[in-house]
């Protein structure tokens, strides 16, 4: 069961979001959050333990509970093997520093591919015995007998670093570094990547392992009692603490016990969503006492937190526009 603290809600944006503050119209709610609210950092700064901390207040939340078997659980809905991971799409290729990775994002892997390459390697001998998984397009699963003892990285955060600084060495890491060798060699004769080749597009020519768990997962207890998301993470977490969870975004509900919500990338472009979807809604719900802070929280750790008594501050501006 949940362990509720507060009636706190935190929308959960990218960094890139809040750097466009400066052009929202200072009457709106999300600008009251960045003028009037306190600012503080968490201390962390991966992305996916902000969107931990905001569920369960724990700061390194992807430690405890490792994004592999949290999203299988909430992509396939179903516990997680032993040696699940994340094993999402990726470039490599030869950088000034040596070989470097290209995220998901950066390819722009279609459905279409995804299916076809993920099916296409569990045909094979060798890929057949990794069990690899589509959760989405660019995001992929798979499962390792034995996980390495070292750390991990979402692709993401090492996207043109020298990957051979990240993969975890010794004899821990044999099984991760023997699989990339491997998958890159199925990988090349994919028809998908043939197609690319020939339109000059960056091959999907290997997976990146990140997420693993060294231990099984525990219960999760949780510090809200809503969750609104459709990032797997979040929506794993708040499965395994019993909480509400809703992958419809598109407004608050029930405002009782406290809530999160992860705003989409695809939605988030449009600032004027989450304005007249949440925040507004939400400012309004502090105003009359219904709840006790509205925050909102960034990849980097930042977050900005909202009060009643923080509202009468009418005075404080960040130099936004006046429209």
């Amino acid at each position: 069961m949940s362990s509720v603290t507060d009636r706190r809600w935190i929308l959960v944006v990218p960094d890139d979001f809040i750097a466009s503050g400066h052009l929202w119209p200072r009457r709106w709610a999300l600008s009251k959050v960045l003028d009037r609210g306190v600012s503080r950092h968490l201390g962390i700064r991966r992305p996916i333990d902000v969107i931990g901390w905001t569920i369960t207040g724990h700061a390194s939340a992807s430690s405890e509970w490792s994004p592999g078997p949290v999203c299988w659980r909430a992509e396939f809905d179903s516990d997680a093997p032993l040696g699940a991971l994340r094993m999402d799409p990726v470039n490599l290729s030869a950088g000034p520093r040596g070989l470097c990775v290209s995220p998901p994002a950066a390819l722009g892997v279609t459905e279409h591919e995804a299916v076809g390459i993920v099916g296409f390697v569990s045909e094979t001998p060798e890929g057949g015995a990794l069990g690899l998984r589509m959760g989405s397009a660019q995001r992929w699963y798979g499962a390792l007998p034995d996980v390495p003892d070292g750390n991990w990285w979402a692709p993401q955060e090492i996207a043109g670093e020298p990957v051979l600084d990240y993969l975890p060495a010794g004899e821990s890491g044999a099984g991760v570094r023997k699989l990339l060798n491997e998958i890159q060699v199925i990988l090349h004769q994919s028809p998908e990547n043939l197609s690319r080749r020939q339109r000059g597009v960056a091959e999907i020519n290997s997976v990146w392992p990140w997420g693993w768990a060294a231990r099984g997962l525990t219960r999760v207890a949780a510090q809200v009692a809503h969750v609104h998301a459709e990032d797997p993470y979040a929506v794993g977490l708040s499965i395994l603490a019993g909480v509400d969870h809703r992958s419809d975004v598109s407004g608050p509900g029930d405002l009782d016990g406290g809530g999160v919500v992860v705003a989409d990338p695809g939605r988030i472009s449009d600032p004027a969503w989450l304005e007249h979807r949440w925040c507004r809604p939400l400012v309004r719900a502090l105003t009359r006492g219904r709840i006790d802070c509205l925050g909102v929280a960034v990849g980097s750790g930042c977050l900005y937190e909202l009060t009643r008594r923080d509202l009468r501050r009418f005075w404080r501006t960040s130099g936004r526009t006046s429209a």
